[in-house]
């Protein structure tokens, strides 16, 4: 009995040394991290280098707003700029637009009306 615990702990054990990764998981996973650390330089970056762009261009447009109707225009200018960003990396990585799957149709008519079934 004594024997069967010590050998459920030292199994457990060095279970939890390697965390149950392959290498290849491992290396996946620090891929994982390192792409999600550059897309979070990159946010931070263009925000930084954008906020007084925009916050400029549209105090100058709309000389009457408030600062905090301007912060709202500047946010939805940030986010547009950044959702464009990540469609053309989309186009550049996969060599033109992300194309949807198509969509199949069949029509079928019965009596005077015509019946469409997509999927």
């Amino acid at each position: 009995m004594q024997l069967a615990l010590v050998l459920v702990i030292l199994f457990l054990s060095g279970c939890a040394g390697e965390s149950g990764l392959t290498k290849e998981e491992q290396s996946r996973q620090a891929f994982r991290k390192q792409a999600y650390e550059a897309g979070r330089q990159y946010r931070e970056q263009y925000i930084a280098a954008k906020r007084p762009v925009f916050q400029l261009k549209f105090r100058h447009q709309y000389p009457t707003m408030s600062e905090e109707e301007i912060e709202v225009l500047v946010t939805d200018a940030l986010e547009d700029g950044l959702r464009k960003g990540s469609e053309q990396e989309m186009q550049r990585l996969f060599g033109g637009a992300f194309m949807r799957p198509p969509v199949s149709c069949t029509s079928s008519r019965i009596g005077s009306y015509t019946y469409t079934d997509c999927y």
